[in-house]
């Protein structure tokens, strides 16, 4: 027992299935619920359609299978990202953007600079914040001043 988790929202059914059920006068269907047909007679088939809590067959609609063919073209190009063009911002021709620019900076901590502070940390603690705010233990990225894509870097103790 227990209540009927379809009785506020009953499952959806073809049209006229359930006035077929009930028709006066119509007998309940010769085959068991969840098929059609029994296979046995030569022109019929078998199919199987979910059972519904009540113990009736649903029958479903026809799936169709729709193929959409995709071409996926990708165009890759090389652009490649300068190196050692200093710490102080540059003039220069954005690779990206094409146009003449004065390249914006950014100093970023990397692996070289950890590896200082740890050095200094352990053989001149006093001292190992220098190169924290030494440009030149750290990398310097430039940025293009109009499209503000990185363009080139230089590398710490360079």
């Amino acid at each position: 027992g227990g209540a009927d988790p379809y009785a506020e929202n009953p499952p959806a059914y073809a049209p006229g299935y359930i006035a077929s059920l009930s028709a006066p006068g119509s007998s309940p269907p010769a085959h068991s619920p969840g098929s059609i047909g029994n296979g046995e007679d030569g022109g019929s088939f078998k199919t199987k359609f979910p059972a519904t809590p009540t113990g009736k067959s649903t029958p479903m609609a026809p799936s169709t299978t729709n193929t959409i063919k995709t071409t996926t073209t990708v165009v890759t190009s090389s652009i490649v990202i300068k190196t050692d063009i200093g710490r102080n911002p540059t003039g220069f021709t954005c690779p990206f953007c094409q146009q003449e620019m004065v390249t914006k900076t950014r100093d970023i901590i990397d692996a070289c600079t950890v590896i200082a502070i740890v050095l200094l940390l352990i053989f001149v603690w006093p001292l190992f914040w220098l190169p924290l705010c030494m440009p030149n233990c750290k990398t310097t990225e430039h940025y293009c001043g109009r499209c503000h894509r990185k363009v080139a870097e230089t590398k710490p103790c360079q």
